[in-house]
């Protein structure tokens, strides 16, 4: 499915401003365990704070893509994709947004981090 560009939708939106705020105040990128463990063995170098602020960095470098696997569908409508310079290496960091109760408590969770090209292994240099 093709990713979707700009404000095309009122999520995308609300989304976009959680990470606005990301600049400013830590704690709204909250980390899926998984994800969580590849950072600290693959970007040591890094934290979830120092990732955060990469994602603030990017925020306009962001695909929302309509979500189409079924074990997802009926929790989030899209994932947000980054695909980004990290340490040489271009990185793959799925995320979605969730709403919370107000827009307050709305987050941002990173739920996969790998690197861009497939089968490519940690570590490897982009030209």
């Amino acid at each position: 499915m093709e990713p979707l560009r700009g404000d095309d939708s009122d999520e995308l939106g609300r989304y976009k401003a959680v990470l606005e705020q990301c600049g400013r105040f830590g704690g709204l990128v909250k980390w899926k365990q998984q994800a969580a463990e590849t950072l600290r063995e693959h970007l040591s170098n890094h934290t979830q704070r120092s990732i955060e602020i990469l994602l603030h960095a990017h925020r306009n470098e962001v695909d929302q893509t309509e979500e189409s696997r079924p074990e997802y569908r009926d929790r989030y409508r899209y994932h947000y994709d980054f695909r980004i310079p990290i340490d040489g290496q271009r990185v793959y960091i799925e995320t979605v947004f969730e709403p919370g109760a107000t827009e307050d408590d709305a987050s941002i969770r990173v739920v996969r981090i790998k690197p861009v090209n497939p089968g490519e292994p940690w570590g490897t240099r982009t030209p």
